[in-house]
């Protein structure tokens, strides 16, 4: 057996130091890993997986550059539970906009999840929605339930729809679409900001609220939330039959935008959600001008200045964006 010299056992010795020392270095010293923006859809028809994450990206950046993203996406899921019309040709999500006004079945009545279509879950569903609505106000589609003359536009059909199967539905449903927001939050271990529309604001508050993302801090902005409305409040897991409901312990803090012709939204200004969820110095509200013609619509939240300035000022808090030089302007 070949013997190894004092002066040969160092160097090997040193090279394995070396080598330990690189593949444990202490995180400090690690390139710090680049924010990510992750989008979290609602209910209502979506663009297809492969186009969803570009179509989005375009109204957020827009005349930026692109920064890392990623979506949650579990469109399919919803589309096959809750019996849904099929998609358009151009996958639009503008919540039926681009539709007809209402479907032909249209009894006046808010539509419910598939599986909650018979005796006593139907009647149980609609009585929810009812005070959804009513949490609504006066404004829009609200006088639109009860009046099947009149009819309830597509948009507000699939809203009422997702939000039923998700609070009301199966079980198995709703577990499996927030499987798809943890493996979403899992896949991107670094600074995240989670973009939240409508239902999907919901979903990542039950989500964010779980054991395992409690260290994760992310920086939440929701758009068009239903988190203002009392019925949708009282159906999260953070609920225990009083106000204020905590902040789950993954969301660091939490900004909300809100347009004053969204329905939806309702509830979501500042002083509201102050007087309903705590603590309040993590959360912000912000109204907005939503320019699409469906007010609800997330493109048409994306698209707006405050959305788009504050996704940026969250990011460029971390120092890997700011090392990319990624808040720069960039044309498309």
């Amino acid at each position: 057996m070949r013997r190894v010299s004092n002066c040969e056992h160092e160097r090997q010795t040193t090279a394995a130091a070396l080598v330990s020392a690189q593949d444990c270095r202490h995180p400090s010293h690690m390139p710090p890993t680049p924010p990510t923006v992750l989008y979290v859809h609602g209910a209502g028809h979506q663009p297809p997986a492969d186009a969803w994450l570009p179509s989005h990206d375009a109204a957020l950046f827009a005349g930026r550059r692109r920064l890392p993203s990623d979506v949650a996406y579990f469109a399919d899921i919803v589309e096959a539970a809750m019996d849904l019309p099929g998609r358009d040709d151009d996958g639009g999500d503008d919540g039926g906009a681009d539709r007809a006004d209402h479907d032909e079945d249209d009894d006046g009545l808010p539509p419910v999840h598939a599986s909650l279509r018979s005796a006593p879950g139907e009647a149980a569903a609609h009585g929810f929605l009812f005070r959804l609505a009513g949490a609504m106000g006066p404004l829009d589609f609200r006088g639109r339930i009860g009046l099947p003359s009149v009819g309830i536009p597509a948009g507000m059909r699939e809203f009422y729809r997702g939000v039923s199967g998700y609070l009301l539905g199966e079980p198995v449903l709703a577990e499996g679409i927030r499987d798809r927001v943890r493996d979403a939050v899992r896949r991107n271990p670094g600074p995240l900001v989670i973009v939240a529309h409508s239902l999907g604001s919901v979903i990542v508050f039950d989500v964010m609220g779980e054991e395992e993302f409690a260290s994760r801090q992310v920086v939440f902005i929701s758009v068009g939330t239903a988190l203002g409305l009392a019925p949708a409040q009282e159906r999260l897991m953070a609920y225990r039959s009083e106000r204020p409901i905590p902040l789950p312990a993954g969301i660091a803090i939490w900004r909300n935008f809100h347009s004053a012709r969204d329905v939806v939204a309702m509830g979501s200004a500042l002083d509201d959600l102050h007087a309903d969820f705590a603590p309040a110095e993590r959360i912000h509200s912000t109204e907005v001008r939503n320019l699409a013609e469906f007010h609800h619509s997330f493109d048409g939240y994306l698209a707006t200045p405050e959305v788009r300035d504050a996704v940026y000022a969250h990011l460029a808090a971390h120092p890997a964006h700011a090392a990319s030089g990624a808040d720069e302007d960039q044309a498309d």
